[in-house]
């Protein structure tokens, strides 16, 4: 996809449909969700390397909600213009051990850099690291917080994307070993 208003409107109503989606959810199980997307700066949000960082973190909320012994009670998922997105209704866990359990896959998951895990309350409440107080995520390419670069438009796309790739490589060559 190319840069410009078109594909920003696109992006804005597939977020809203998003956001619609998650209600619905919400009000059917009337439990806590996780929502599930990647980080992907830039135009182009389907591509080969996008969809595995997703299917890898979709793997791990599924794995780590067995592993503290609650159950997946819906995962959906689908590919929009902003990208592929997932959401999460999970058993018996409260809404801040689901944060936690996903900022912990956040912060030492070697992709979890990649994801955006947001655990959202049945009030519509979206938990921050902040409400734990979990440091802001990092930038990818320097020591400065994440959301400060992207608003500053401080690095490229490209270079981003660059950095994308190389934790990925690296991750699938951990794999192999």
């Amino acid at each position: 996809m190319t840069e410009g208003p078109e594909i920003f409107y696109s992006i804005l109503r597939a977020r809203e449909e998003r956001a619609r989606r998650q209600l619905f959810i919400l009000r059917r199980f009337e439990r806590p969700i996780i929502s599930v997307t990647v980080v992907s700066p830039g135009g182009e949000k389907c591509s080969p390397l996008i969809m595995n960082i997703f299917s890898e973190a979709r793997k791990n909320i599924c794995s780590a909600v067995k592993g503290s012994g609650a159950r997946v009670l819906l995962e959906e998922a689908s590919i929009s213009s902003s990208g592929p997105e997932a959401i999460f209704a999970v058993s018996t866990l409260s809404q801040i051990e689901i944060k936690k359990m996903t900022m912990l896959l956040e912060d030492t998951h070697p992709l979890g850099r990649l994801w955006d895990l947001d655990v959202i309350t049945p009030d519509q409440f979206s938990l921050s690291r902040a409400n734990f107080d979990f440091p802001a995520r990092r930038c990818l390419l320097c020591s400065d917080i994440a959301m400060n670069c992207a608003r500053s438009k401080k690095h490229s796309v490209e270079d981003l994307h660059r950095e994308m790739k190389q934790i990925f490589f690296l991750f699938e060559k951990e794999k192999k070993k």
